[in-house]
């Protein structure tokens, strides 16, 4: 039997009053993990997968706005065995540049 289960990180987004969700998903038995949208604070982020004890083998992203991927380099560091997954195309967003990879 596979048990899913998901929870929500509400993020402050740095130098800002905007709050996002970051959301850790995993499989109880195996304790492998996927992030969606690693918005900000990534040592708030990795501590929870720490103290969780999991597996993070995944980062997903919905989007390319910033407060969607600050973190991303930080988690991509600190998990190196990690792999990003993210489509997304041009948006108009504060001034943001166009992202298209799969």
């Amino acid at each position: 039997e596979i048990k899913i289960v998901i929870e929500k990180l509400r993020i402050n987004i740095q130098d800002t009053e905007h709050v996002t969700n970051v959301y850790i998903v995993w499989d109880e038995m195996s304790q492998e993990a996927v992030l969606i949208d690693p918005a900000d604070k990534a040592s708030i982020i990795s501590d929870r997968i720490e103290r969780l004890g999991l597996k993070l083998k995944y980062v997903l992203l919905t989007h390319g706005h910033k407060d969607h991927t600050v973190a991303l380099p930080d988690i991509m560091e600190k998990y190196p065995d990690v792999k990003a997954k993210y489509r997304f195309e041009e948006t108009k967003h504060k001034g943001e540049k166009k992202h298209a990879r799969t």
